[in-house]
């Protein structure tokens, strides 16, 4: 404990109250370059640029150079891409710990350490969280020691459930708590002493969290190596206190405690791994108990954090802060991804320090659809939050009539160009709806007028759009034809004279003729294909599952969807109650299908929620949302927001994201915000 007093005083002497922009600058350099540099100096004179020529010496003389060594010669060579090695050993952090050419691509790979890692980006992001301005000082029930050791032994709950997902990363990699293993102990200390570090900056920094989190879409706050999320445990140690303060919604935990037990009751546990990609951090890799019951926890721990941290410093929310931290976090995504899509050292560096799910784009050039994602895991996500931003920029200035400054003007076209780049096509649209709608709302028209002037508006120009662009006849049948065409049909279906079987000829009910059990069909599939085919129909309205279809289609959702249908093939309790929070690895591996490596998501955090909590839990989900927009009818600014993000997750997977929860947990909250605003200029 001596050790901890020690490095705190020593941090509160190198970081004063009033600390000049300079020594921020000095203390952000030394993060950043510093720690790579430590195993094998600045500059090295024997090392010059990185070619194919000298590949096969860096190849040999592995662990030998650090990253920095070769910065000079190569900071604009784009023949170059670096890329984490995240199996290196101590010794080799920072150093160059393998090199190769692919695709006419010099890949250098830099090592990194699973402790190392864990380590040195929990104290930036501590670093981040000492820049938040003071408030007055909040004192919690508990100090730092109770709810410290409740995370650690959650964490190490975590790293017991999700041994194979590291097991990879380090040969020694033992969940044994003994002298002779060495990575988790040193694991649990981090954690210990983050919270110790953390303390204090808490304290006078938590009525103003909210007001700063914007930021955290551009630092994500997930860790190179683990599984796990910085401001995940961060509002889960907040949580821990609303719990011993008794300030959390009893209902709902009783709620969630039922699900949970259900769900412990009847989950299978498999010896299995699921690929997380760019979900890391915030998404179970295993299918045992101890990560099941992990995720239960830290998920109900967080969402209890945020709405604590929501409601008690409702008295110190700015709004006029948040949106300028809107606007900053939105420019300086596009301005770090532009720099990191140009430089390859940029790139690993803030893939590295802003705890990114996923390097940023390596090329200005859009990919797919004519997007650009820049530091965002999605050009998706992206756009979502580049649209969001504009919304809520534009709706402050007519609801709350707060001014927008020229700075906040320029900050405000830069997320536009963002938008623009991120080419969401859905986003912009659902933006310029949005802000339609408010207005209409605004009307002196009567409320039912209202209601149906949209209503039947949005029914209309959909109508136009989709029939314009597709049949009714091909957009009906898209999403059960893409779903047969994910599916690994267990029997050889016949083809007519033209060599086409029933699924090329789009006839679905000729499958249901065939024996359930041979046909390899996942439930959901089976039961949609009798649907569409047998009903039962209602007079004057078309097909459920052909209206779906009909949907899916002109939003580019029936892939994705007809891929989800293919893939969900749950028992009946899975089907009420889901498989548990952050449970994705049942649906993705369970039911073989031809998407099965890889990682295909359903592209609708609607989905993913039934996934998670089932029919029941998204009927409760529906029925809680509702009542508060019904409630609230007449705060139009708090109808659109929320309205907006609803549409949007409907069709994307942002709530697979912390940060993207964070922010539908703060916009459900909104109405709870006086309408006095407090003006922070």
């Amino acid at each position: 404990m001596e050790y901890f007093g020690f490095l705190k005083e020593l941090i509160e002497q190198m970081l004063p109250n009033k600390l000049s922009k300079l020594g921020y600058i000095f203390i952000f350099l030394v993060f950043v370059f510093i720690p790579w540099a430590l195993n094998g100096g600045i500059f090295n004179e024997d090392v010059s640029l990185v070619s194919e020529e000298t590949v096969p010496y860096f190849q040999t003389n592995t662990c030998d150079y650090s990253i920095n060594s070769i910065v000079r010669d190569n900071f604009f060579n784009d023949k170059i891409e670096i890329l984490p090695n995240v199996d290196s050993s101590v010794q080799c952090f920072g150093k160059i710990n393998g090199v190769d050419i692919v695709n006419e691509k010099i890949k250098i790979y830099i090592g990194t350490n699973l402790n190392v890692d864990f380590l040195l980006q929990s104290l930036f992001f501590i670093f981040l969280m000492y820049l938040i301005p003071k408030t007055k000082t909040y004192i919690f029930k508990f100090s730092f020691f109770f709810p410290s050791l409740l995370i650690i032994a959650i964490v190490y709950l975590h790293l017991l459930g999700e041994r194979l997902f590291y097991l990879p990363l380090s040969d020694s990699f033992d969940i044994g708590l003994n002298f002779k293993n060495f990575i988790i102990p040193s694991l649990l200390l981090v954690i210990f002493l983050n919270f110790y570090l953390i303390n204090d900056l808490i304290k006078t920094r938590f009525l103003n969290l909210i007001n700063f989190f914007p930021f955290v879409f551009l630092f994500n706050g997930s860790f190179n190596n683990l599984n796990l999320n910085f401001f995940v445990l961060l509002f889960s140690f907040i949580g821990i206190n609303a719990i011993a303060q008794n300030k959390y919604n009893k209902k709902i935990s009783l709620i969630y405690l039922t699900f949970s037990i259900i769900q412990i009751y009847n989950f299978e546990a498999k010896n299995i791994v699921f690929d997380i990609d760019k979900l890391k951090g915030f998404v179970n890799s295993s299918q045992n108990y101890p990560s099941l019951i992990f995720w239960m926890i830290i998920f109900y721990l967080f969402i209890i954090g945020v709405v604590f941290t929501i409601n008690e410093s409702l008295e110190y929310i700015d709004l006029s802060l948040i949106k300028l931290n809107f606007l900053i976090t939105g420019a300086l995504i596009l301005i770090f991804g532009v720099f990191s899509a140009i430089n390859p050292f940029l790139n690993f560096y803030t893939y590295y320090f802003f705890g990114l799910n996923k390097p940023a784009m390596k090329s200005l050039s859009s990919t797919d659809g004519n997007t650009w994602r820049g530091l965002a895991s999605s050009a998706e996500a992206a756009g979502e939050f580049f649209a969001f931003t504009v919304l809520f920029v534009v709706l402050l200035y007519f609801s709350k009539k707060i001014e927008i400054s020229n700075l906040e003007i320029f900050l405000l076209i830069i997320n536009l160009f963002g938008l623009l780049r991120s080419n969401n096509f859905a986003s912009t649209i659902s933006l310029i709806f949005f802000i339609v709608v408010y207005f209409i709302l605004k009307s002196r028209l009567n409320f039912g007028l209202k209601v149906g002037v949209l209503f039947f508006g949005s029914i209309l120009l959909f109508a136009v759009y989709s029939l314009s662009t597709f049949s009714y006849e091909r957009a009906s049948k898209a999403l059960l034809q893409n779903a047969y065409k994910a599916t690994e049909i267990g029997i050889e279906l016949p083809g007519d004279q033209f060599s086409y079987n029933a699924i090329d000829n789009l006839n679905f009910g000729e499958i249901l003729s065939y024996p359930e059990d041979s046909t390899n069909i996942s439930n959901s599939l089976y039961f949609l294909t009798k649907r569409y085919t047998y009903g039962p129909d209602i007079k004057y309205l078309p097909n459920s599952v052909a209206l779906v279809s009909a949907i899916s289609l002109p939003i580019n959702r029936s892939e994705k969807w007809g891929i989800f249908i293919a893939k969900y093939n749950p028992d009946p309790q899975s089907l009420l109650f889901g498989y548990g929070p952050q449970q994705i690895t049942e649906y993705y591996l369970g039911h073989r299908t031809k998407y099965n490596s890889g990682l295909v998501l359903p592209h609708s955090s609607l989905l993913d929620y039934l996934i998670f909590f089932g029919l029941f839990g998204i009927l409760f989900i529906t029925i809680y949302l509702a009542n508060s927009i019904w409630k609230n009818k007449n705060n139009y600014f708090y109808v659109c927001l929320i309205s907006f993000l609803l549409i949007n997750l409907i069709k994307s997977d942002s709530l697979l994201y912390s940060s993207s929860l964070l922010l539908f947990i703060f916009i459900f909250n909104f109405y709870k915000i006086d309408t006095e605003v407090h003006n922070s200029k």
